[in-house]
């Protein structure tokens, strides 16, 4: 959809406003963490362990094809490298870093020594312009080693010659308009739409020859009144994006138990649903480990483990002669996999 909003910003000099601007949201196949741009308006995204995907900018009310580029390209992080005749991508993963050209075909592959253990965590930056002490430029990451985490920065002028790329240190956005992205937004659609073919095709939330008419979506489900553009004021009891979700409150919250408790399994009881029990991870240093509440959020139980995530429960194994229940989760403090025996003693409470 296609949103507007006015910015007022407040710096030392006083207050200015920024002009109007459209935002387009569409879905994409996953939760991207880092992408990046090519000058012809080319948008290449990504997240850890899944596809790079791409898809072409365009000022349209409808959401842009997007395709998957490639499942076999990792990618921690991706930056654009823009030279005189072409456009480069980057893509940093595990230690090290591939360069790919505008058809996607790698050109070569960067390795960074002098960290144990380097693993790039993302935030892939490029600097293309001229300084003291990175005349061509430079290359930045978060990072993780064995001995430290923190931010790598270092020259392309060795990465560029090594990949036979020229420097491109005058780079500037302004030299490469993209024609393909310049605003068609017209006054005759109200600036909620573009004008096209003799009418208006509107922005989603907004309809009428004109585009002067706010709607929702299925017009709030009958719970609500549209109080803006696909945006619905719900009646009480009702919730959601149109107002379609029963509101439901919680009825108990379970008491704190250190800074971030989150990740949480249900353990249920076999003959009494009533007893069951909730069992979370806490990593930070302040309750670190597994607690165990029951259904009012009493904690009842703690146990010390080293930044453990994501519990989860098996029911019925075998431990030497006798069956139990489990409950297990992976430790990121000592890269461990904890197993906690859920006893007779937690179903007494």
């Amino acid at each position: 959809m296609w949103k507007s909003s006015k910015y007022v910003c407040l710096d030392q000099s006083g207050l200015w406003l920024l002009i109007l601007v459209q935002i387009q949201t569409f879905l994409v196949p996953i939760e991207g963490e880092t992408c990046t741009v090519f000058s012809n308006g080319q948008v290449f995204f990504s997240a850890e362990d899944r596809p790079l995907y791409a898809f072409q900018a365009t000022e349209s009310i409808k959401a842009p094809e997007v395709k998957a580029v490639s499942d076999e390209i990792e990618v921690a992080g991706l930056a654009t490298y823009h030279s005189n005749s072409s456009d480069y991508l980057f893509v940093a993963h595990g230690e090290v870093m591939d360069v790919y050209d505008s058809k996607i075909t790698q050109k070569g592959t960067v390795d960074f020594n002098g960290i144990p253990d380097l693993s790039i965590e993302g935030g892939l930056s490029l600097l293309q312009s001229s300084t003291a002490a990175y005349p061509s430029g430079l290359v930045a990451f978060a990072f993780e080693g064995e001995d430290d985490n923190g931010i790598v920065a270092a020259s392309l002028a060795n990465v560029l010659a090594l990949l036979g790329i020229p420097a491109n240190t005058a780079y500037s956005p302004k030299s490469k308009p993209c024609t393909r992205c310049e605003s068609t937004i017209s006054e005759e659609c109200s600036n909620n739409g573009f004008f096209a073919s003799g009418g208006c095709s509107c922005f989603a939330g907004f309809s009428g020859k004109e585009c002067n008419k706010k709607i929702c979506l299925g017009d709030c489900s009958g719970h609500g009144k549209c109080d803006g553009p696909n945006v619905c004021k719900c009646k009480d009891g009702w919730t959601g994006p149109d107002c379609s979700f029963v509101a439901v409150k919680a009825k108990y919250e379970t008491e704190a138990n250190g800074g971030d408790g989150d990740d949480p399994a249900v353990w249920i009881h076999a003959t009494k649903a009533d007893q069951s029990k909730i069992i979370t991870t806490t990593k930070s240093s302040d309750g670190e480990g597994f607690g165990v509440f029951d259904l009012q959020g009493k904690l009842l139980q703690h146990f010390t483990a080293e930044e453990p995530n994501n519990v989860d429960i098996i029911y019925n194994v075998t431990v030497g002669s006798r069956k139990t229940d489990l409950a297990f989760a992976a430790c990121r403090g000592d890269n461990t996999l904890w197993q906690v025996r859920i006893l007779a003693i937690l179903r007494q409470y």
